[in-house]
């Protein structure tokens, strides 16, 4: 069984994750947003991570996921309760993990590993019990929560806690009916366990049958023999326990299958919870959100804004609007520090936020999925480097290249900006051009003038040319403009400060 509360009929695991994850992480900053989202909980965060890093590509899972996170954030208690109940559960799993891998190292006794699988089967029904409640008690009515909650009245979980509940008398005692079948010989050829019943009354461990007991069995039980035996006790008790190794081995199955329900529905409620969460922080931080819509061709952004940096700076940044009709490469030029990469960046943690369901940091997101996302954003030379960072650059998109598909996004930040202009124009005159007329969607913050203003002088189609703004006086606006490719450099500024302001005090004879 599976909680089935991501997606109506599948698990997380189905689906593939994001093939460069780990670069999405570092170039966009989604370590900061997961914290936000966690509270600082490491175990939640790396729930969170699993389902962020896995991308949706069908409208109706968004729905599914939006109108399950619209009933929790109807029922806020009925939201705690099912977290804790994950929280505490996985606590549960992780703590048994503990303890079969210190018993690898040790001679644990057979009945001692019995006694734990039993003990750790009645908590886990006992988990599945109090969700049936929880489901039950707050009249939720997501399709998610409605059909978790039906799977669960129709599985046996009372019978089988009574069943559990009455094993247990191989530790506190009680009544066992077994079948036995004899060959030849008096040799056992078969073993049933027709009944178990666990002692409630108190006694004494080692008290003999009084003589009323044994008064009992000869005039009420007459097809019933009294056999009181020390050694027969002993050779009862290795009978016993081999049937009990089976009984084990039985539940062994159903026991795994447990503990992946509730690592799943951990990291499942992780994300519901983490969203509460995020959304009560912005909240907080007066940072608006929206729900993004799902559109096949067209992009449409309004007030698109950086997440990353309105958390660290717990400000609204500089918003951009943006709308693409069929365009898929964005082409971005101009001055340093005018807020290119802020954009790119924000743009990338919009899509990936939206792909997973979660509310988007802008008033308006319309747009598509994309199977795969990828980075490439340029990183200051790391001293450990064996090789130079251009060669670093060109094995980081090598793995890129290796991993397109025809529904992928790539989003690159003044790559190959370790060489000259030059050869990084010819670099991607030879790599990123395939990629566009493949139709891949591509954003690109760049340097390299003169391959940005070679796309538009030959006025490619496909391609959306912006240049970040700045006033007359030299500021940045920070905001993205439609325009012919710039130069990204501090040259223009520089002058108009310091040239400009020497020739205006010169006096002229």
């Amino acid at each position: 069984m599976e909680p089935f509360l991501l997606y109506r009929d599948h698990a997380l695991q189905d689906f593939k994750p994001y093939t460069s994850y780990p670069d999405m992480v570092k170039d966009l900053n989604l370590t900061m947003i997961l914290k936000n989202m966690s509270a600082g909980d490491a175990q939640m965060q790396d729930a969170l991570n699993h389902v962020i890093a896995t991308p949706v590509t069908m409208e109706e899972t968004l729905e599914y996921r939006k109108e399950i996170q619209k009933d929790l954030s109807e029922h806020p208690d009925g939201l705690e309760e099912l977290f804790t109940l994950a929280k505490e559960s996985e606590v549960l799993i992780r703590k048994k993990k503990r303890e079969e891998s210190q018993d690898r190292g040790q001679n644990t006794s057979s009945s001692s590993r019995i006694l734990s699988s039993l003990s750790f089967a009645e908590e886990l029904t006992n988990a599945y019990i109090f969700l049936r409640e929880i489901l039950q008690k707050h009249g939720f009515r997501a399709e998610g929560l409605v059909d978790l909650k039906r799977r669960l009245e129709e599985y046996p979980l009372d019978d089988l806690k009574e069943i559990l509940y009455d094993m247990g008398f191989y530790s506190t005692g009680g009544e066992a009916l077994f079948q036995i079948r004899l060959s030849g010989g008096f040799k056992l050829e078969q073993s049933t366990m027709k009944q178990v019943k666990r002692k409630k009354a108190e006694v004494r461990p080692n008290a003999k049958p009084s003589q009323m007991k044994r008064l009992f069995y000869k005039i009420a039980k007459k097809d019933t023999i009294l056999v009181e035996d020390e050694e027969l006790e002993k050779d009862l008790y290795s009978f016993i326990e081999a049937n009990m190794k089976v009984v084990r081995q039985m539940l062994e199955p159903w026991i795994q299958e447990s503990k992946k329900f509730f690592q799943h529905f951990y990291e499942e409620m992780a994300y519901y919870k983490g969203i509460s969460q995020f959304k009560q922080r912005m909240k907080e931080l007066s940072l608006p959100l929206c729900d993004g819509t799902y559109r096949e061709e067209e992009l449409h952004l309004e007030e698109l804004y950086d997440l990353s940096l309105a958390l660290y700076t717990q400000t609204m940044p500089v918003t951009n609007d943006l709308t693409l009709n069929g365009e898929n490469f964005v082409l971005i030029t101009g001055a340093n520090q005018g807020g290119k990469s802020t954009f790119l960046r924000s743009f990338g943690i919009a899509q990936v936020l939206f792909q997973c369901g979660i509310p988007v940091p802008c008033q308006t997101f319309e747009g598509r999925f994309y199977d795969r996302i990828h980075t490439h954003f340029t990183r200051k030379e790391d001293v450990t480097l064996s090789s130079g960072r251009l060669e670093e650059e060109l094995k980081r998109m090598s793995k890129i290249l290796d991993n397109l598909t025809p529904d992928s996004l790539v989003l690159l930040n003044e790559s190959f900006a370790s060489t000259t202009e030059k050869e990084g124009a010819g670099i991607a005159e030879e790599i990123i051009l395939p990629m566009f007329e493949k139709g891949i969607h591509i954003w690109m913050v760049t340097h390299l003038y003169e391959f940005a203003n070679k796309r538009y002088e030959e006025q490619d189609k496909g391609i959306r040319f912006l240049i970040a703004g700045r006033r007359s006086d030299g500021k940045r606006t920070f905001k993205m403009i439609p325009g012919k490719p710039h130069y990204s450099s501090y040259g223009t500024d520089l002058y108009e400060e310091m040239i400009g302001k020497i020739g205006k005090d010169i006096p002229l004879e």
